[in-house]
């Protein structure tokens, strides 16, 4: 096959996580490729402002802008001898309707759309629904993601590969202790500290369980996110949990190697990579579920699997961590040995070269996928519907109307969005005041002139009410209202059940 170009749209801001370790390994394992398919691989942050990149894809001006400087960049590529460049825009609805914009402008038959699918959320199903008939193939980071799709009826299950992401070798010579509980078990986690999809509140209490099944540990976590501040009052609590700021995934080399065992408390997870890296550096995984967290474990032989159904609260999730842990134990565990284990299946399920391998098939079918015209062109004419698909039209009347039923004059928002500042102007022009937004992390901002809250602070501006202001997370907010029920506010959902 002719040589092809890849160019990775990322949004700005994107922090350290799953898709920047995607992108990094990505160009590792196209760089131990010298004669394959892709000659060129180009990472594009959009909205870093004027010479640090392209514009921000917001509003039919951004998306135009971006989509000349992805054209811009392709055609160059194009002229250094590719005979194909794949656009792989990444998480935002801007990014792929830029890209199909940048598409259309150079040619279709020398520009490609690839998606993928990082996740099992609703998001990432909706956005690919959006935009997977403008795509040549997708690809997944797990087995788990890819039948997410396809259970949402999103695509064709012949434009879907699974590419499990590789992940470099970190080695450390393994330790032979095996006795557990006659020592201090280290426990890591790493990534974003959210409190929802992530569940991280689950793991102080989990610590505390494991105590008083007579387990002595220590609880490494690092990161950053909106659940930060909870954290800390945790370690100040019990100085067994240590919190280190976020860092790469080379620089966790020391932290991979002084921890027994990896945890993922997560509701969901496209893959989690961070439980690859500790297993190649001879950590035991520890997840709370079937799904992209425990593909390629195999539960109780080089891993262990809590079995934590997605939507149960931060306790339960403790409790069945820490049993299962204290189950193993009890039947035996010998932590160096399943570490091994862990190592040598992580090894052969995620290595570098086998992913090359699987990106090239995915790649290979972009080549050869034709795609339709008519999907190209309604998202060239109007980019903007298409970049606004988590915000229904009628988002606003429907607000507006609920409110009227209701009786309500000041409400607070729950969720700080796109959709929150979609539906303000109906609701003041009902004379409904919104009084502030509540979300998971008071940082966001979403310029309501309102001050953005945790839900505890939201109880307590004397709201009439709580309006769920989300299409898509709408079920898993309505899942955590008793934060505001408890506090005797009621919650609404605006749309009707799914």
């Amino acid at each position: 096959m002719s040589s092809v170009g890849l160019l990775v749209a990322l949004p700005v801001g994107l922090s350290l996580g799953g898709v920047t370790t995607w992108v990094r390994s990505t160009a590792e394992a196209l760089g131990l490729d010298s004669v394959g398919p892709c000659s060129s691989f180009v990472v594009a942050h959009t909205g870093e402002g004027a010479g640090g990149g392209a514009p921000q894809p917001v509003g039919m001006a951004g998306i135009r802008m971006a989509a000349g400087w992805y054209a811009a960049i392709a055609a160059s590529m194009l002229r250094r001898g590719v005979s194909k460049v794949l656009l792989l825009p990444q998480l935002s609805a801007g990014c792929y309707a830029a890209a199909v914009c940048a598409a259309a402008q150079v040619g279709v038959e020398r520009v490609g759309v690839v998606g993928w699918m990082h996740t099992q959320n609703r998001y990432d199903t909706e956005l690919l629904r959006r935009f997977a008939p403008c795509c040549s193939a997708i690809g997944s980071v797990s087995e788990a993601s890819r039948q997410t799709l396809l259970d949402a009826g999103v695509t064709h299950p012949d434009l879907v590969m699974t590419a499990r992401t590789g992940v470099l070798d970190l080695t450390r010579p393994l330790s032979n202790r095996s006795d557990g509980r006659a020592r201090t078990i280290e426990i890591l986690y790493t990534g974003r500290l959210d409190a929802y999809t992530k569940r991280v509140l689950a793991l102080p209490s989990m610590i505390r369980c494991l105590r008083e099944a007579g387990i002595d540990c220590g609880l490494s976590i690092v990161g950053e996110g909106p659940a930060i501040e909870m954290l800390q009052s945790c370690a100040e609590q019990d100085k067994s949990i240590s919190l280190i700021p976020a860092m790469r995934s080379d620089e966790l080399r020391l932290h991979y190697d002084r921890a027994d065992l990896i945890v993922l408390p997560s509701r969901t997870e496209g893959l989690g990579l961070s439980r690859v890296e500790g297993a190649l550096a001879g950590c035991v995984p520890l997840v709370a579920h079937r799904g992209g967290a425990a593909e390629g474990i195999e539960d109780g032989i080089d891993g262990l699997i809590a079995g934590v159904a997605p939507l149960e609260d931060d306790d339960v999730a403790a409790e069945a961590l820490a049993a299962r842990l204290a189950a193993a134990f009890n039947e035996g565990l010998d932590l160096s040995a399943m570490g091994q284990r862990a190592r040598l299946a992580a090894k052969r399920d995620f290595s570098i070269s086998g992913y090359l391998k699987r990106l090239d098939a995915v790649i290979e079918l972009a080549c050869n996928n034709e795609v339709d015209p008519q999907a190209w062109a309604m998202i060239e004419a109007d980019p903007v519907s298409a970049a606004s698909f988590s915000v229904p039209a009628d988002a606003g009347s429907r607000a507006a109307a609920l409110a009227e039923r209701l009786g309500l004059r000041d409400v607070v928002l729950m969720g700080a969005g796109a959709h929150t500042a979609a539906i303000r102007p109906a609701l003041a022009a009902n004379s409904v005041r919104v009084v502030a937004v509540a979300d998971d992390d008071p940082a966001q901002r979403v310029g309501l002139g309102v001050p953005v809250v945790s839900a505890a602070q939201a109880s307590r501006l004397g709201a009439d009410a709580v309006l769920i202001s989300s299409w898509i997370h709408q079920e898993e907010m309505w899942s955590r209202r008793h934060v505001f029920e408890d506090a005797g506010m009621p919650v609404y959902r605006i749309y009707d059940a799914a």
